[in-house]
């Protein structure tokens, strides 16, 4: 459908905090207890405690609350006007043509602000950032279309665990937003980004399809700190993570059983090449080669083992700033000219039970010896 000319957008009024965490669902009082983790412990120290007594006022059981839409979020003329000419007898149907018409007039774009905008800003601006603007886009359509709807913020489970031990920096912790839409009398889980829907939905359930962890719910993604959304999100996710009861998430910590056996490379070029061909060699398995995003990179192979290459000035790929927490003792006497190890590598192993390996040699024939000798060692 052609898109008209937006009008301008009407400026923000604010509104109240209304982001929670629903109590009802079909589990009984105790199976609520015990499966709405993301309740108290959680909703409380993520979004205040403004947020946390608005818990009271999210009803799952009273869905119609959560159709109208706020002024402030979206002009109601211009809304009606278009979920006029999306709506269809199936709500399937309808979000999905919602989505469709979202994609033909409004572009992603990498360096979207990282703000909060509302439905008519994004469309005013013909552009959108990713998740938290597309869930503003496909959550307010819904409305539109009649669809009761709330906003979810959820992390990675086993990022939000690695992020409490401090194995992973908060910056570095997975997020992404989820909407429950009803209709048919049942919630169900929506992706606005991929588009998939979730039947059988139990909203008391904290944890998400794939691995996802519900951290707060709200009425209104305005005044929920959604993530990519600015310095609110990360904040808020700081503190939660600090007050985290790990006791009180639904798994024990995880273990990779191949962990002995699996290999990281920092590196790049030949080196790398060398590396993965020495590490299959072996029988040991390549998980990643990476050269960049080291912080993630880096957590990621905690538990395992990771090779270190050199780069062309013969200076390990890891920036500097890791070296001292990571490398082997002895690297700096070792990188001097003509102060190789004997072996071609140096080798130790971290608190955490992370192996990390220095290869040394430049040539293929040396590197995949090396790396061979640190492996089998």
């Amino acid at each position: 459908m052609p898109m008209e000319p937006p009008p301008p957008p009407r400026p923000p009024t604010g509104g109240r905090p209304q982001a929670a965490r629903g109590r009802a669902g079909r589990p009984g009082r105790a199976g609520r207890r015990a499966l709405a983790i993301a309740g108290g412990a959680l909703l409380a120290p993520l979004l205040g405690a403004a947020s946390a007594r608005a818990e009271e006022a999210l009803r799952h059981d009273q869905p119609e609350r959560y159709v109208r839409v706020p002024p402030a979020l979206a002009e109601p003329g211009r809304l009606a006007s278009l979920a006029a000419q999306l709506r269809a007898e199936d709500p399937r149907r309808s979000l999905g043509q919602a989505a469709r018409w979202i994609h033909r007039n409004v572009r992603a774009r990498a360096d979207a602000p990282a703000a909060f905008r509302t439905f008519d800003q994004i469309l005013a601006e013909r552009h959108h950032g990713g998740p938290a603007d597309l869930s503003v886009l496909v959550g307010v359509f819904a409305r539109g279309l009649g669809l009761p709807t709330l906003w979810v913020q959820a992390v990675r489970l086993d990022h939000l665990r690695e992020a409490h031990a401090g194995a992973r920096p908060p910056e570095a912790v997975e997020a992404a937003v989820f909407l429950e839409v009803h209709w048919g009398r049942a919630w169900k889980l929506l992706d606005p980004v991929g588009m998939r829907l979730w039947d059988g939905y139990d909203p008391a359930v904290a944890l998400l399809p794939e691995g996802w962890f519900a951290l707060g719910k709200g009425a209104d993604p305005g005044a929920l700190a959604l993530p990519g959304t600015g310095p609110e999100w990360p904040a808020s996710l700081r503190r939660a993570i600090e007050r985290l009861d790990p006791a009180r998430l639904p798994f024990g910590t995880v273990s990779d059983l191949l962990a002995p056996w699996r290999v990281y490379v920092a590196g790049a070029g030949f080196g790398a090449v060398y590396a993965k061909e020495a590490t299959r060699a072996t029988g040991y398995l390549t998980a990643e080669v990476f050269a960049g995003d080291w912080d993630a990179s880096l957590n990621r192979a905690r538990g395992a083992t990771l090779l270190v290459m050199l780069d062309e000035e013969r200076r390990p790929v890891l920036p500097e700033r890791y070296w001292r927490a990571w490398l082997p003792p002895g690297h700096v006497e070792a990188l001097r000219p003509g102060a190789a190890p004997a072996a071609g590598y140096l080798s130790h192993r971290l608190p955490d039970g992370t192996r990390v390996i220095l290869v040394c040699p430049a040539d293929s024939a040396e590197t995949e010896a090396a790396v061979a000798a640190a492996l089998e060692g």
